[in-house]
């Protein structure tokens, strides 16, 4: 049995912590790790780690391994996943003993869906950049194939190259349009928004 002040300390961690033994049975958790897993404060006595924390799937090698791993579980209070940052590793004692395992855990949901954010961003803002080049570089030689195209259609006299002229202007127009298009999509992706009183605009 721990001190009290050694109860405080483990209870006041800013993480979520669970002793486990040398057989991979609980020995502890204090209530940070209670509240990332959705559980009950209650007793763990004998209960195998793999069994009373099935929803992180933990094998014994990732206590042995030192792992370092990410996982989703379900939150029993609002039916949302959670992000866990969770870390394992064995327990050493004096002569290199053995005294168990330690799983250290925290939440990371909301790192993780800024982390989501800033990469939709940071892709949303590469397309906008590669368009907006694209459409330059298209446009440029479209230009001199439709301005020669039109010079065919003027000094033509002759019925199917003035019609042949037509289509290389027509299939420029549509060309034209659909890059108009890929540049305003991609400027939509990366415009932003904002509150702001109305009376003030």
């Amino acid at each position: 049995m721990l001190p009290n002040h050694y109860i405080h300390i483990f209870e006041s961690i800013p993480l979520g912590i669970v002793a486990v033994d040398q057989l991979g049975r609980l020995m502890a958790m204090n209530q940070n790790a209670r509240f990332l897993l959705n559980m009950e404060a209650q007793q763990y006595d004998n209960e195998h780690f793999q069994e009373a924390l099935a929803e992180l799937s933990l094998s014994t090698n990732d206590l042995l391994a030192n792992s370092y791993m990410q996982k989703t579980i379900r939150s029993k209070k609002n039916n949302e996943d959670k992000t866990l940052e969770v870390i394992c590793g064995p327990l050493i004692g004096d002569e290199d003993a053995l005294l168990g395992f330690v799983i250290a855990m925290k939440d990371v949901t909301e790192l993780e869906k800024k982390r989501v954010l800033d990469s939709k961003k940071d892709k949303d803002t590469f397309v906008g950049r590669l368009s907006a080049d694209m459409a330059h570089e298209i446009r440029n030689p479209l230009g001199s194939i439709e301005l020669l195209a039109s010079l065919i259609r003027k000094e033509s006299q002759r019925k199917k190259d003035i019609n042949r002229a037509n289509q290389i202007i027509s299939a420029v127009k549509t060309v034209e349009d659909k890059i108009s298009q890929l540049v305003v999509y991609a400027n939509s992706h990366q415009t932003s928004t904002s509150y702001v009183n109305i009376h003030s605009v």
